[in-house]
């Protein structure tokens, strides 16, 4: 456990993939751990998931159409064009902002009360 960020920091690029039509079911808490690593991200998941939307809206990464083999393929030669460049995002700010212990917790607290008043 304690050495899953140094993993996650490793490659240039992490790769999480999900099957056509599941992701708008599931959010993978990898994703925020990879993000705090501050590594782009390329996933092969639903458009119009939370996870596309989140990787659009961080500039994280990319995201392609599950089962698109040739724009997944794509999308990775990409990340070895632009391995080069440093990464300008703040994957870590942006993770903690939104994912953070607290912030979830305090998120919940909201909902909760909204609905019992």
């Amino acid at each position: 456990q304690d050495r899953v960020p140094e993993v996650y920091s490793l490659g240039n690029v992490a790769l999480i993939t999900c099957k056509p039509g599941i992701g708008g079911n599931s959010m993978p808490s990898k994703t925020w751990t990879i993000m705090a690593c501050n590594t782009p991200i390329i996933a092969s998941f639903d458009l119009d998931s939370d996870m596309a939307d989140i990787l659009r809206e961080s500039g994280a990464g990319r995201c392609v159409e599950p089962g698109n083999v040739d724009s997944l393929v794509e999308e990775i030669m990409n990340s070895f064009k632009f391995a080069g460049q440093a990464q300008e995002k703040n994957l870590r700010a942006y993770a903690k902002s939104n994912a953070d212990k607290s912030v979830c917790v305090a998120r919940y607290l909201e909902t909760f009360d909204l609905v019992v008043k």
